[in-house]
């Protein structure tokens, strides 16, 4: 019985949105007034929500304190100084143009 009532439901949706291009056709000042208006409340929800709450919301400040850890930055370093030295390394070597016609 549920599965016939909602096969009845899909049939009456597919026949009101088969015939919604035609009633926009026939009156497209009521659609624009009406599209115009639900983007106008979208707009008006989506302002509220990032302009006037992130304005009323109080901000409290961070109690962690953040430290230097001198050890850590050091291990990043190496990393760093170590992919350097490899990259400057790669320039040295010639590889084969593959594109040039050789003469041996």
């Amino acid at each position: 019985m549920k599965f016939n009532q909602d096969k009845n439901k899909i049939k009456i949706i597919q026949r009101l949105l088969s015939n919604l291009p035609r009633k926009i056709a026939i009156a497209p000042l009521s659609s624009f007034l009406v599209i115009s208006t639900i983007f106008l409340l979208i707009g008006a929800v989506i302002f509220y929500q990032k302009v006037i709450l992130v304005k009323k919301m109080k901000i409290e400040p961070n109690q962690n304190v953040v430290r230097f850890e001198d050890k850590v930055y050091q291990d990043i370093l190496n990393v760093w100084i170590e992919r350097d030295k490899e990259f400057q390394a790669s320039n040295s070597k010639k590889y084969l143009d593959i594109f040039r016609n050789r003469i041996d």
